[in-house]
């Protein structure tokens, strides 16, 4: 089953994901690139509102992720997050 194929496998800092093309790219950059578009839309929105939100010291940021997911794949989408400016503050 492909979805739980990235808990499964196992987590590390080589782990390739492949696209429909067949064509390899690092996980944690794809990882990484999703919860930076996730956050930058987040902060235009805010922005088009006019509201002045401290993003460092006004949100608490929260990242979900599965629970059948392993300490190890948590611990690497935190990584992620971290890696994309996201405070860590938990």
């Amino acid at each position: 089953m492909v979805k739980h194929s990235f808990v499964l496998k196992g987590i590390h800092e080589g782990l390739l994901i492949e696209d429909v093309a067949g064509r390899k790219y690092p996980a944690k950059h794809i990882f990484t690139l999703f919860i930076k578009a996730l956050a930058d839309n987040f902060k235009a929105c805010i922005r088009e509102q006019k509201l002045t939100i401290n993003f460092r010291d006004d949100l608490k940021w929260v990242l979900t992720v599965p629970a059948i997911w392993s300490d190890a794949a948590k611990k690497y989408m935190r990584q992620c997050a971290i890696d994309v400016s996201i405070p860590r503050l938990f």
